[in-house]
C-alpha cells in the first residue's frame, strides 16, 4: 500500500512539473475530505437508505474549468479517481470512479455538487460540498447517493 502511495506522489509530481512548462494546471493541492453519504439501491423498503463515514487523502490538480483529484479512501481501502467540470453559480459536476484494493469491488458514479467555503476565501482552509449521484457497481447495483463532504486542503503549488 505504501508503494501504490508513493508511486502515485511521484506521478503527480511529475506531471505537475510537467504542467508548468505546458501551462494546464493553475493549482496543486494535498489534503484529506470526510464525507458523510446515505445511499439507496432502490430495493429495500424497510430501511431506504444506508448511512456510510469515510477519509480520504488526495492530491488535487486544478484548471481554470476542471479538477482532477487521486484520493485513498481509508475506511474502505480503496483507489478513487474524481474528474470534474465547473458549471455555473457554484456548481459542479463529475465522474467519480472507486477500486477497492482488497476485493475486486469497483463503483462508478456521476454526480454534481455545490460547494461553500469555510473562513477566510483567499487561503485554502476548509470546503464543504453538497451533492447528489447516481452510480453503479458494475454487477447489479444501481444506486443514489446524498452526501456532505468536508474538505481540508494545503496548496502545494500554484501559478
Amino acid at each position: 500500500m505504501k508503494k501504490i502511495i508513493f508511486l502515485l506522489l511521484i506521478a503527480n509530481t511529475a506531471l505537475a512539473q510537467k504542467a508548468d512548462s505546458l501551462k494546464i494546471f493553475q493549482k496543486v493541492t494535498v489534503g484529506a475530505v470526510s464525507s458523510l453519504a446515505s445511499t439507496t439501491d432502490f430495493k429495500t423498503v424497510e430501511k431506504p437508505f444506508n448511512v456510510g463515514m469515510n477519509l480520504s487523502l488526495n492530491i488535487l490538480m486544478m484548471t481554470p474549468k476542471t479538477y482532477h483529484s487521486i484520493l485513498y479512501g481509508t475506511s474502505n481501502n480503496s483507489l478513487n479517481s474524481l474528474n470534474g467540470y465547473f458549471l455555473k453559480n457554484g456548481w459542479d459536476t463529475y465522474l467519480f470512479y472507486s477500486k477497492s484494493i482488497s476485493t475486486r469491488g469497483q463503483y462508478l458514479g456521476w454526480g454534481i455538487e455545490r460547494m461553500t467555503k469555510v473562513g477566510d476565501a483567499d487561503k485554502e482552509g476548509i470546503k464543504c460540498f453538497i451533492l447528489a449521484e447516481l452510480g453503479t457497481d458494475f454487477k447489479q447495483g444501481k444506486y443514489f447517493t446524498l452526501g456532505l463532504l468536508i474538505s481540508v486542503q494545503h496548496r502545494v503549488w500554484k501559478r
